[in-house]
């Protein structure tokens, strides 16, 4: 897969009009579900990471909200532990 991609201030910019494709979005719930399983939070930070990891795509954490939230994915901020 070809992806284009500019510099601007120092952070890449993905210039695809679709962002996030199904097989990504069908990846980002795999790791959701399987870091739920083993009982531990996901971020929408660590999606980001997973994401750029696995697929080698840069897209901003704003994206990863709106793409979950279209799959009907809900999400709060995570408590401090004390």
């Amino acid at each position: 897969m070809c992806q284009h991609s500019s510099r601007k201030r120092g952070v890449t910019v993905n210039n695809n009009k679709l962002k996030v494709h199904p097989e990504h979005l069908y990846s980002a719930l795999e790791y959701v579900d399987v870091t739920h399983t083993k009982r531990q939070a996901v971020t929408i930070r660590k999606i980001g990471n997973h994401l750029t990891n696995h697929h080698h795509l840069t897209i901003s954490r704003t994206h990863v909200r709106f793409s979950m939230k279209k799959l009907g994915l809900s999400y709060k901020p995570i408590k401090a532990k004390q």
